[in-house]
């Protein structure tokens, strides 16, 4: 199904990019991006409750970003950040801090 845009500039920027191999896409951006005291950056997608689980496409999103080093962070009232793991790549060991300082095992 071929996506509908909201301006000729858009369709074009798209035609354009999926010309040159490139799959451009807008949905499943995370909510909140954040630079850390350090320069560092991190993503967080917010959720009203940690039985949310991300939807496909901001899975899709975090994945990628995690795999380019970007820490990526689901974040909920009731269970505060946990982190993003990229699906199917190793994880290095120990324990990964959070943005509010704690350290956190994600399951």
């Amino acid at each position: 199904m071929r996506r509908t845009y909201r301006n000729a500039a858009e369709e074009g920027f798209c035609q354009a990019a999926e010309l040159n191999g490139w799959t451009p896409r807008k949905r499943g951006w995370p909510d909140f991006w954040m630079r850390g005291p350090n320069g560092e950056l991190a993503v967080v997608e917010v959720k009203p409750h940690a039985g949310r689980k991300l939807k496909k496409d901001q899975r899709a999103v975090m994945d990628l970003l995690a795999r380019h080093g970007v820490r990526c962070f689901k974040w909920t009232p009731d269970g505060g950040f946990e982190e993003v793991e990229p699906r199917g790549e190793p994880t290095e060991g120990g324990e990964a801090g959070t943005p509010d300082g704690e350290a956190e095992e994600v399951a």
